[in-house]
């Protein structure tokens, strides 16, 4: 029987219980090592309750009592492996393409990240060379929101102001450069954005102890 199932390499394997040379217990263990798939029916018309508890503990998947009375018990036996042969091959099969859409979708994930990778590296590359172009101006330089608020400013602004440029950020330009509650009159930015144009403008400021000439563009 072990011959013929290396040989064969049977989807199902019925066999007796008791058996010269190797019996089916032993024949059970060996199938299940190389093909744990492959269901196994044990018949015996002398088997103990032991041996049929043993029998399914090791990977049987029926046992069968000799004599056989019922011809439909068999059968019905036989309809279960097999349906148990096809509810495995469509699970493995399942399990393949589960795999498959998994390694392609870990895949895609590697890309995306590497994307995100490179664009984090390019905005931060963009960030630094913003940073050292405008901090080597020696012009007060400022980026300002539709609130007045200084999003970025350069290193010379910042000296002006005698603080780091994070500390000037989110702060209103208003009341950190001109001490005011609101914008002044002549502010160019809130020019801007009333027309949404650039606007040029040259105030003395006490505060800022002279004569500025302000630049706004949108």
């Amino acid at each position: 029987a072990w011959n013929l199932f290396q040989h064969k390499q049977p989807d199902l394997v019925i066999a007796d219980l008791q058996m010269p040379q190797m019996d089916g217990l032993t024949l059970t263990r060996q199938i299940r090592e190389i093909s744990p798939a492959t269901p196994v029916i044990i018949m015996s018309g002398a088997g103990t309750m032991e041996e049929v508890i043993e029998a399914l503990r090791i990977g049987a998947h029926d046992f069968l009592t000799k004599p056989i009375v019922d011809k439909e018990l068999p059968l019905h036996t036989i309809r279960k492996a097999v349906e148990h042969i096809h509810m495995s091959q469509m699970a493995e099969a399942y399990q393949r393409q589960l795999r498959h859409d998994v390694k392609l979708k870990a895949r895609a994930l590697q890309e995306e990240l590497a994307r995100r990778v490179e664009t984090e590296q390019d905005l931060r590359l963009a960030k630094e060379e913003w940073e050292l172009t405008f901090n080597a101006i020696p012009d007060l330089i400022a980026l300002i929101d539709r609130d007045h608020r200084l999003l970025r400013v350069n290193k010379s602004m910042a000296d002006f102001l005698g603080c780091s440029p994070a500390e000037a950020v989110g702060r209103r330009c208003y009341e950190f450069m001109h001490r005011l509650p609101h914008p002044p009159g002549f502010c160019p930015h809130s020019q801007l954005l009333t027309d949404g144009k650039a606007h040029q403008t040259e105030t003395f400021d006490e505060v800022m102890g002279g004569f500025y000439e302000i630049s706004v563009v949108p």
